[in-house]
């Protein structure tokens, strides 16, 4: 009777080990969605050429549609501090957005008197901020095979939500839209994320997860407050580098 118990047991680890493989490999994936490649970027020759003239002009960054929740306004206004924050580490000159916000408030509102007063030479406005669009992605890079390959199923994917920031640029000096830019990110892009897969290409897991339960999908949103200013650090860091580009 105890054998019987014994091989009984045996044959359930057995079984439990086997699974267990049928469903896991060390094969670990990573995703690349290139995000930036859906970047729109749109310059003028005159912006371009103020920037070769003056390759850091004095800026203002503005909010000209603040969310009307109070909560989510405050949040916007920390974000746009955070881009202020890094021009102004990038060696630029950026004026007090309370500037405007008076000027306007007293009806002096033209660019002419805005470009005397404030003393700027452009103005950056941010027209939308968002961190939660859809990207589910199909395909993954196999470490293990240091090839690209397909999951098995529509239902095998990993959605790497993308952040968007849109914005333009006005020439204070002529009135007039120097540019427009749209940049994308997500977390698959800029953090290193690893996921084991199974032999079939079927479910997967965060390496930093252990090995159980495993899913058919995986999720990487931008819900905290640090991955979020990482990447509105990263928007700010590219938009300054798109108006570098204009000097080369």
């Amino acid at each position: 009777m105890r054998s019987l118990k014994f091989l009984l047991i045996i044959i359930f680890i057995f079984t439990a080990w086997s699974c267990e493989m049928y469903y896991y490999t060390n094969s670990i994936g990573m995703v690349r969605p290139n995000s930036a490649s859906k970047n729109e970027i749109i310059m003028t020759e005159d912006l371009k050429r103020q920037l070769l003239e003056n390759p850091k002009p004095k800026l203002l960054i503005r909010v000209p549609n603040p969310p009307s929740n109070v909560t989510e306004a405050e949040q916007f206004n920390y974000f746009v501090n955070i881009i202020e924050k890094v021009f102004i580490g990038n060696g630029f000159t950026v004026r007090d957005r309370a500037l405007l916000e008076n000027l306007l408030r007293s009806g002096s509102a033209d660019f002419e008197t805005i470009g005397e007063k404030i003393d700027t030479d452009i103005i950056i406005d941010i027209l939308s901020l968002q961190f939660d669009i859809p990207n589910r992605i199909h395909k993954f890079f196999n470490t293990s095979t240091n090839q690209e390959e397909q999951f098995s199923y529509e239902y095998n994917f990993v959605d790497c939500p993308l952040a968007k920031l849109e914005c333009r640029i006005t020439i204070v000096e002529k009135g007039q839209l120097g540019g427009a830019f749209t940049f994308y990110a997500s977390r698959c892009d800029l953090e290193h994320l690893e996921f084991y897969v199974n032999y079939s290409n079927s479910y997967m897991i965060w390496t930093n997860k252990g090995t159980s339960p495993i899913y058919p999908s995986l999720s990487a949103p931008i819900e905290d407050e640090k991955a979020k200013e990482f990447i509105i650090r990263y928007f700010a860091n590219a938009l300054i580098n798109q108006l570098s580009i204009a000097l080369r």
